[in-house]
């Protein structure tokens, strides 16, 4: 069990095969399930069999496994684990067994940090932070090409930046995924932009909106760095060998395109670029170091200014949960005071959601914890949290935006629950 999560989970183990494979016969069963992933690890990972033979030495190996086993080694070819059982749970089991997905995070802005930055004798950038999704390009050794979020999740894009393989091999181009209006040739606003990217995610991304993608890219790291977790050139060195790349290879550069990028000389420079951005719709900016190195962390020497604001409105109405939360709350519908304003909020924890539903329902509401390392079934019953009906609660939100299906109406971008305002009687308008 733990082999296959390991084989299955870890992303940085691949097996190159883009088409499902299924056997031609069946034989009993002259191998383990142990022995044949065992294989697979030494033999296809390792690409010391590619190609055809690759695909003809997979239908070999099913043929010496038991049905119920060729399936396990299918889902570990697909890199799934046919549960719903992921890379944070198998590290709770057995602890780093899967290393986690590396990724240079920025630091919230702060002013002492912001001071300490510019008091340094390095050249400080100022770049243009778009709300799409975080993607890292990943092309390996031989050339092969794959998209992965920032939590190491694979993005099915219909093979859309394969073409860098051809050009660059052993990097990750660390960005940010758009989409761009094919009749305009202007990048779509970044409500659209997400909608569409979060398909990848979910594998549901048609081909033609896979046509739309384009990477805003801000970093290049060597493969071997970006697996060891450290990197110890310079952030300038990086952002050159990447400006060098989309320069020289056009072919890339219609699909990945530099972040905007100014060099600020202070804390107000930096401020306006901010400010110019919010004005052009974009999420913020991002301030850095030139001489920042690149490691699985959150920097101090890149702090993002980020646009956030927080509302006061009435909950008027719920939805039911799905998934896991059947039989729960799905989401709050928050209004404004005027009623130009609906959308539906969520980001409760599974404790305060369950209270909220016992309030809702008047009935008692059972949801499951892990305490102490034990799942233990809790009850939460009416009256355990004082939000219901006719609550004001404080949203944090990115920007109000128009209502998709009424243009009279607004809502809100990314909308996430703050807290209960019992001290407040009316929304805002």
């Amino acid at each position: 069990l733990k082999i296959f999560f390991k084989l299955a989970l870890y992303n940085q183990i691949m097996f190159y095969q883009k088409k499902p494979i299924s056997s031609n016969s069946k034989t009993p069963a002259q191998i383990t399930l142990r022995e044949a992933m065992g294989n697979l690890a030494t033999r296809i990972a390792s690409r010391a069999v590619t190609g055809n033979d690759a695909k003809e030495y997979i239908v070999a190996l099913f043929n010496t496994v038991s049905a119920d086993d060729e399936e396990v080694l299918k889902l570990i070819l697909q890199k799934k684990s046919g549960c719903d059982i992921g890379v944070s749970i198998v590290n709770k089991v057995w602890p780093k067994l899967i290393p986690e997905f590396p990724c240079l995070l920025a630091t919230n802005w702060d002013d002492k940090l912001a001071v300490k930055l510019f008091s340094s004798s390095d050249l400080i950038l100022s770049q243009k932070k778009s709300d799409g999704l975080r993607c890292s390009v990943i092309v390996d050794e031989y050339g092969g090409v794959k998209c992965y979020t920032r939590a190491g999740n694979e993005l099915n894009v219909f093979d859309k930046f394969d073409i860098i393989g051809s050009f660059v091999k052993g990097t990750v181009i660390d960005g940010e995924l758009l989409t761009i209006n094919t009749n305009t040739g202007k990048f779509n606003p970044r409500q659209i932009s997400n909608g569409i990217c979060s398909k990848a995610i979910h594998g549901t991304m048609s081909e033609a909106e896979a046509d739309m993608l384009h990477l805003t890219a801000w970093d290049m790291i060597p493969l071997k760095d970006f697996k060891d977790a450290n990197c110890n050139l310079h952030y300038h060195v990086r952002m050159f060998d990447l400006q060098t790349l989309l320069h020289k290879t056009p072919q890339i550069a219609s699909l990945v395109s530099l972040i905007e990028t100014r060099p600020v000389k202070n804390i107000q420079q930096a401020q306006d670029h901010y400010i110019e951005m919010i004005n052009q719709g974009e999420e913020g900016t991002v301030v850095k170091s030139s001489k920042m190195l690149w490691s699985d962390s959150r920097s101090k020497l890149q702090l993002k200014l980020k646009s956030e604001l927080v509302c006061d409105l009435k909950v008027s109405g719920w939805l039911p949960g799905e998934g896991r939360f059947v039989g729960n709350l799905g989401s709050l519908t928050m209004i404004s005071n005027d009623n130009l304003l609906s959308v539906n909020v969520s980001g409760f924890s599974y404790k305060l959601r369950s209270e909220i539903f016992a309030n809702l329902t008047n009935n008692p509401v059972q949801y499951s914890m892990v305490i102490e390392d034990e799942c233990v079934t809790l009850t939460a019953m009416p009256g355990d949290t004082d939000i219901g009906m006719d609550s004001i609660l404080e949203i944090t939100y990115n920007t109000k935006i128009k209502d998709r299906h009424d243009s009279s109406m607004w809502s809100l971008f990314l909308p996430r629950f703050n807290k209960s305002r019992q001290d407040k009687l009316t929304a805002n308008n």
